[in-house]
């Protein structure tokens, strides 16, 4: 299991209001799947997990309880992205943790579409909802 941050509760209460744990965890199990699943955006593009969990430019509602869908755009390389976030909550397993379920890149043309047809929440640290697009 691999460390990858902490997380500022009040920025994820949108998703969930009884986060237990702010540690973020990565399995070897995960990192398999992203790999087979979209290939080279771990080996490319990994080291923005971290960024995008701390920062995220928005955190999209999603029908799945403790799960936050998050969007990033790095400007430096104009390349954006998707990140599924397990959050540990206080009725989980007390050995559970915040994990990473999925991690990919994400075309621009896809990052606008779920901008217009999700709920999204700014991370401006208030959680607001926000209209886009």
């Amino acid at each position: 299991m691999r460390f990858l941050c902490k997380i500022d509760r009040k920025l994820y209460a949108c998703v969930s209001e009884n986060i237990v744990s702010e540690d973020v965890v990565l399995n070897p199990e995960r990192i398999l799947h992203i790999q087979e699943h979209h290939p080279g955006d771990y080996e490319r593009y990994g080291k923005y997990m971290r960024s995008m969990i701390e920062e995220p430019d928005y955190i999209v509602e999603t029908d799945r309880p403790k799960t936050a869908f998050i969007l990033k755009t790095f400007v430096e390389n104009e390349c954006q992205f998707r990140l599924i976030l397990r959050l540990h909550t206080a009725d989980d397993d007390p050995n559970f943790e915040n994990s990473v379920i999925t991690f990919q890149y994400v075309r621009a043309k896809e990052y606008r579409r779920i901008l217009r047809s999700k709920k999204c929440f700014t991370s401006a640290w208030t959680c607001d909802i926000v209209k886009t697009y």
